[in-house]
């Protein structure tokens, strides 16, 4: 399942499929997985961000609760799945990308801009 922060930062959830994040103009599609704590840190990082810039929609995958939705992910992007892991996209396409430590405010603040 997907989920998309709204500008107040309440969780909404949406399923979505793939298509829709790849028609956007910008997206960051962010995979989290519920049993890291690594994750929550870097989960932290991808809301700040979410609050700084409200614009941009934000997506949520939770490795959990769909890893056939996760497998695909790594097929379209042609990353190799990881967890805590973002992708900052335009229009579908790769334009940054980091897993763990390297999910921060700053990588998706200036990787947007682009």
């Amino acid at each position: 399942m997907l989920n998309w922060w709204n500008k107040d930062e309440t969780s909404v959830k949406v399923e979505l499929d793939l298509n829709v994040i790849r028609r956007q103009e910008a997206a960051i599609l962010f995979k989290h997985s519920r049993t890291c704590p690594v994750s929550f840190a870097a989960q932290s990082e991808v809301k700040r961000f979410s609050a700084l810039h409200p614009e941009v929609p934000v997506y949520t995958l939770v490795v959990q609760d769909d890893r056939e939705l996760s497998r695909e992910v790594a097929e379209w992007t042609g990353i190799r799945h990881e967890s805590p892991q973002v992708f900052v996209l335009r229009r579908g396409v790769v334009v940054a990308s980091d897993s763990h430590e390297g999910v921060t405010v700053e990588l998706l603040a200036e990787s947007i801009k682009g």
